[in-house]
């Protein structure tokens, strides 16, 4: 039975207090049932607010995951690993997807897995990327997560046998005991930059964007999603959490998102792109397509919106990904409701075309079957989606990894991915910056590089870094 005095101080207080987590997990602890071999027990316990990046941020252990949602509802950081499932080498979704769902109790919405997957699962995994192999997906040791206004701590432990028992408790509380929960916390200092490298230079891009240019219009593609690569350096060692606050701090209106799988080793970003949300039966996924910059007042930014909405190019590029993600719904769903009119998201910095696509799935319709229809959509592949492929293979000079690719989670009867844009490898003191525009008849080189320049904004605010170096030191 759980402590008397601590069910006391929940009835009472509403919620812990940090200091006593560790007797309540303990107590927890002695009381589960190990009996069933391999199968993932977990213990939940409401918290006091704390920040869960700054959480994050101050602890030691090396493995650790963030995840929030766009609307702002749900957030998480996890740390340590009480289970991963990775592989170098991709078969299908069924085999990452599947070995997951395994292990699912369905007794627990806030159990989950997250992780993602490589981009083009018929590349072979480049020296930068190979840590993080061609899917990952972790399930948190601890985890310190918020749905709404409510804070809770969760622990998930994977006991292979009744007789480890104590063995399982004993490497738990080990890890524990090096956890923080210091609410005063303050990220240091931002390090240094000493340069910038870009990938490929302005002289390169123009040659790619005129090469797909000519593919356009000699119908091999009728779009491509081309992205460039910058390497940011740094004098010392990054702090990864302390560069996701700030991103989340400068645009709240994305799904942010880090992977910290080594130490100095992380994928993180701030993407305003839904690739679907799945529960159980029904799904919800969106089309997102076409930039414009915010405009510096309200009449600017009004005007800018009109020119989007107004631009052929832009519309063209939209319709796209429209149809792509259409067609591939009306395969997995028995009913859909497309919208009737484009519309505008507005980010901090950016606005998008948008639309929006909910639906019920048919029967017995899985995630395996989803990722395997949606991915990769014209929105950062290109139409066709085979010869896009393989004009950005053999066009841009860099392995994409992560980039662009479905991060997310899978539950017990649920599901959420994004798709990794505005995202960033930190690696000791490097920063990859990853961002991409969609090539069209009518693209022009200058704007497509501004585009890119505008889409990576955030991260250069905040670095504090001059976003016009193109490949020159500060």
């Amino acid at each position: 039975m759980i402590d008397t005095e601590v069910i006391e101080n929940i009835e009472i207080q509403g919620k812990l207090n940090l200091q006593n987590i560790r007797s309540f997990l303990l107590n927890q602890l002695d009381q589960t049932d190990f009996s069933s071999s391999a199968e993932i027990q977990r213990i939940e316990m409401p918290i006091e607010e704390i920040n869960i990046i700054k959480w994050l941020g101050q602890q030691s252990i090396n493995e650790k995951i963030y995840w929030s949602e766009r609307s702002g509802d749900f957030e998480i950081g996890g740390i340590g690993q009480a289970d991963v499932i990775t592989a170098k080498q991709f078969k299908n979704y069924s085999e990452s997807i599947s070995r997951i769902n395994e292990k699912l109790p369905n007794d627990n919405k806030f159990l989950r897995y997250y992780g993602g997957f490589q981009f083009n699962q018929n590349v072979k995994t480049d020296e930068l990327w190979e840590d993080f192999g061609n899917y990952y997906f972790i399930l948190p040791m601890f985890e310190l997560f918020r749905t709404e206004d409510e804070f809770y701590f969760a622990a998930n432990i994977i006991c292979e046998s009744p007789d480890n028992k104590q063995e399982v408790i004993d490497k738990l509380i080990q890890l524990f005991d090096k956890l923080t929960f210091n609410k005063g916390y303050v990220f240091p200092d931002s390090n240094d930059f000493l340069s910038r490298e870009d990938f490929p230079n302005s002289d390169g891009w123009g040659e790619i964007i005129n090469s797909a240019l000519t593919s356009i219009k000699n119908h091999v593609v009728e779009k491509v999603v081309l992205a460039r690569k910058v390497i940011l350096k740094f004098y010392e060692e990054l702090n990864t959490f302390s560069l996701l606050n700030k991103l989340k701090t400068i645009n709240p209106f994305a799904t942010h998102f880090c992977f910290q799988i080594k130490k100095d080793l992380a994928f993180l970003g701030g993407t305003p792109e839904l690739l679907y949300q799945r529960n159980n039966g029904t799904i919800y996924s969106e089309a997102i397509a076409g930039t414009r910059p915010r405009g510096k007042n309200e009449f600017e930014d009004s005007v800018l919106e009109r020119e989007l909405l107004d631009s052929d190019k832009e519309r063209r590029e939209h319709a796209f990904v429209i149809e792509s993600v259409k067609d591939s719904l009306n395969i997995l769903c028995k009913e859909l409701v497309a919208s009737k009119e484009i519309s505008v998201i507005k980010l901090r910095r950016l606005q998008h075309l948008y639309s929006k696509f909910p639906g019920k799935l048919k029967d017995n319709v899985s995630d395996i079957e989803i990722l395997s229809t949606l991915h990769p959509t014209p929105a950062v592949g290109g139409v066709p989606g085979k010869e896009a492929l393989e004009q950005i293979q053999s066009m841009e000079p860099f392995h994409r990894g992560w980039y662009a690719a479905p991060v997310g989670w899978i539950g017990y009867n649920s599901a959420e991915f994004a798709v990794a844009i505005r995202s960033g490898l930190v690696n000791g003191k490097n920063l990859a910056l990853y961002s991409g525009g969609g090539i069209v008849d009518g693209s022009d080189v200058n704007s497509e590089w501004q585009e890119i320049e505008n889409k990576i904004g955030n991260f250069l605010k905040a670095l504090g870094i001059n976003g016009e170096l193109n490949g020159k030191s500060q």
